[in-house]
């Protein structure tokens, strides 16, 4: 479950998500049309945080985090292959 951090405590946030393997990459769709203007995503170890940015035009406080089973070799990339759909690939270690 991805939750979000606010001042009044966790909230559950769990967008529509597709998760697949694609060509030796973990690839992550997430529908997050009103997130469009300020994601940063970023890895912790074997954590990937998808959460708003602090410099989007209304930011709140939604932090998503999704433990995977490995460590990431590699900073994830993001991208948004259609509108309100984040797409983040993660290479998977051999």
């Amino acid at each position: 479950m991805i939750i979000p951090l606010s001042a009044s405590g966790p909230i559950p946030w769990l967008p529509n998500v597709d998760l697949h393997v694609e060509a030796g990459d973990l690839i992550l769709h997430a529908e997050m049309a009103s997130f469009e203007q300020g994601v940063e995503v970023r890895c912790e170890g074997d954590v990937l945080i998808v959460e708003e940015s602090p410099h989007a035009p209304a930011p709140s406080v939604h932090c998503g985090r999704l433990r995977l089973p490995f460590e990431l070799p590699s900073p994830p990339q993001a991208s948004w292959p259609a509108p309100g759909i984040l797409e983040v690939r993660i290479h998977v270690p051999a």
